[in-house]
């Protein structure tokens, strides 16, 4: 009985180390978030948007005075605005 139990455990510990393994090249293959290292005081346009307004947002930017940022090479990929640029831009009148 012994023997066959050793050999259950050594097949259960095989299976484990087979999953275990899997797991971490799955992991590994999978793609990583956009946005994962990105400053944080960059926030997307549409946060802009709900923060000042659509209108006053787009016409800042229009104005070359804010600088939209691409994650990525799709033209629908997230546009990432400075918020500490944008707060500032409160102050002036245009």
């Amino acid at each position: 009985m012994s023997l066959s139990t050793n050999i259950k455990q050594a097949i259960k510990e095989a299976i484990l180390e087979i999953i275990a393994e899997v797991m971490s090249e799955y992991i590994k293959g999978q793609p990583q978030r956009k946005g994962k290292n990105i400053d944080p005081d960059l926030i997307s346009t549409r946060q802009a948007y709900k923060l000042r307004g659509r209108s006053r947002v787009t016409h800042l930017i229009n104005l070359g005075l804010l600088k939209q940022i691409n994650t990525g090479t799709n033209a629908t990929s997230v546009k990432y605005i400075s918020k500490k640029k944008l707060i500032s831009l409160d102050k002036v009148n245009i």
